[in-house]
């Protein structure tokens, strides 16, 4: 269903009919225009809400504030800005992608409506910039794209990226035509068969912003900025292309390559587990280079057939419980966990080099010990080495880097640990050295200092024997490698207190992690579930099942490491 301008005007009285009169009315306060000199400024701020979210309430009333400003003869041109502190727009609202799957054929009617706000949007005849601060993913970063021009902040809250394909669907409101007509075919496979997001430099960097600007001065930049662009009207121009892009359109056979080589990243990753990518991959393949309502259709209709997948509802399920971990603070009770600042790890191997580098890379300061500067030297490489990838990969600066590692103190003594807030064990995985060390930490620290142990499966609670004050001991099972498993088990002994879980709660979630909390008892969640797919894999071994055939299959049906392989990773000795 193709909309025109006319005929999306008509769409609005109806779509507007079967909402409440409460629902338009909180549309309304979170989404409005002010006009400032010949410069309309759209302003999204949602009532009662952390974040600015497209629900079709707001994509009506965003409409509406569209057809008033072009039907307004002063108005020269327009800036849209947020006025939450992190976030310009978070996305689609997710319950209602939900109940797409539920419409059937007429899903790929609301997607084209829901479409023809941002084609309206395209056409206004007026000049538009997206200045934008903090978070724009998907229909956010859609709408961005569905303007003019885009000035985007420096700061760290600011992220911009399609990131559709990690719910198993793909941008639908014009993310695979516009992104590639105005970055090219390469840089726009990259984003969106990925679904990563990129800062604002990276944006400027890659061509997606046109000006970067401190978010101090964001709305008084963006206003001067449209003020000149009202003069004269002057709409965007897509027909610039870099040489590179230029020989990709032209030259035989180089998009084909492109496609082909996007393709292969896809199933290396994917295994082809997971369709959204694929599909991305085949609608940009069948409309780049071709006009936009066509493109917008084959869009529609691939993401219709995508939303009703098990693939789709699972990884939504997977971002509600990842949004629920967000919302909580790891404790029934309600209690004020005390912020980490200053820490320490016992053991520099490589996971205590992991764990000092993730320390150090959130900005928390932390002192690796042991038993001798060799041992600390290896730490010290171990972190190095991650941080290096992200040198050499362009995402930090040498004096980053250097700045960084020197929130990493080496030492072989206890001294300065009286100072501490929190202390994480990561010895070797033996009972008795650890008490050893748990009985060290006991003395050598504060009573309010908390205690981790990094164990894989040993009790805390048998551990917590060693201390006077069992309450300050508690699990932190960090997982190999550190930089990139996202999971940390809490676990809780016995006697472990709500603050101290608490603290470790909000810690992991500052360090990027999601936390789960759970009981001290064998296995805790990992390792409970791993044990018996081990267990069975030597079953398998033993009447007769090849090794390389028995990962075969596992990797096929969706594993990432077939279970022999990740047995010889991790040692045969620590799996027994």
């Amino acid at each position: 269903m193709e909309l025109s301008r006319e005929n999306l005007k008509k769409e609005v009285g109806q779509v507007r009919s079967s909402f409440k009169e409460e629902e338009l009315t909180k549309a309304e306060k979170s989404l409005f225009w002010e006009k400032k000199g010949n410069v309309a400024l759209i302003v999204f701020d949602s009532v009662g809400e952390k974040a600015n979210k497209l629900s079709t309430p707001n994509m009506l009333r965003l409409c509406e504030v569209l057809m008033e400003i072009e039907t307004s003869r002063e108005i020269g041109s327009a800036v849209i800005i947020s006025r939450k502190p992190t976030i310009f727009i978070a996305g689609a609202d997710i319950a209602e992608i939900q109940t797409l799957n539920q419409l059937g054929e007429k899903a790929g009617e609301t997607l084209a409506k829901l479409q023809g706000v941002f084609t309206f949007l395209e056409g206004l005849p007026i000049p538009t910039i997206a200045a934008i601060h903090g978070a724009a993913l998907g229909g956010g970063f859609e709408l961005a794209l569905s303007c003019d021009y885009r000035m985007v902040t420096d700061g760290p809250e600011t992220k911009i990226g399609l990131p559709e394909v990690q719910l198993g669907i793909i941008p639908g409101w014009g993310g695979t035509q516009r992104l590639p007509r105005l970055i090219g075919l390469e840089k726009s496979l990259d984003l969106i068969l990925s679904g990563r997001q990129i800062n604002g430099k990276a944006a400027k960097k890659m061509g997606i912003a046109d000006k970067l600007t401190p978010q101090e001065l964001l709305e008084e930049k963006a206003l001067a900025w449209a003020a000149e662009l009202a003069k004269t009207r002057t709409k965007r121009s897509y027909e610039e292309k870099d040489l590179k892009r230029r020989l990709i359109d032209t030259v035989p056979g180089a998009k084909f390559l492109v496609f082909e080589q996007a393709k292969k990243t896809v199933l290396e990753k994917t295994k082809g587990h997971y369709p959204a990518p694929l599909k991305a991959l085949s609608v940009i393949r069948r409309t780049y280079g071709g006009p936009l309502a066509e493109g917008l259709k084959v869009e529609a209709q691939a993401f219709t057939e995508l939303v009703g997948t098990p693939e789709c509802k699972n990884l939504i399920r997977i971002f509600y419980l990842t949004e629920k971990v967000k919302k909580d603070k790891g404790a029934a009770i309600e209690v004020r966990p005390r912020e980490i600042t200053k820490a320490a790890v016992v053991g520099a191997g490589v996971m205590g080099g992991g764990i000092a580098q993730l320390f150090a890379a959130k900005k928390v300061r932390i002192r690796m010990k042991d038993i001798n500067w060799d041992a600390i030297t290896k730490g010290y490489q171990a972190a190095y080495r991650i941080f290096k990838k992200q040198l050499d990969r362009r995402k930090m600066k040498q004096n980053e880097v250097d700045n960084v590692m020197s929130l990493i103190e080496g030492t072989t003594s206890y001294s300065g640990f009286k100072h501490l807030d929190l202390v994480v064990e990561a010895v070797v995985e033996d009972l008795e050295i650890k008490k050893k060390v748990f009985q060290e930490l006991d003395v050598r620290t504060s009573s309010d200092t908390i205690l981790a142990t990094n164990t894989s499966s040993l009790s805390v609670a048998t551990l917590a024997q060693a201390c006077k004050d069992p309450r300050r001991v508690v699990g932190m099972h960090f997982f190999n490698p550190v930089d990139k498993m996202p999971l940390v088990e809490i676990i809780r002994g016995p006697q472990t207190s709500d603050e101290a879980v608490a603290a470790l709660y909000q810690l992991c979630k500052k360090l990027g992690k999601t936390p789960i909390v759970v009981k001290d008892s064998p296995g805790f969640v990992v390792n409970r579930i791993l044990g018996p797919y081990l267990i069975e894999a030597y079953h398998l071994i033993t009447d007769g099942v090849g090794v390389v055939e028995m990962d075969e299959i596992m990797e096929k049906f969706g594993m990432p490491m077939g279970p022999c392989t990740l047995i010889d990773a991790v040692g045969i000795d620590i799996i027994h």
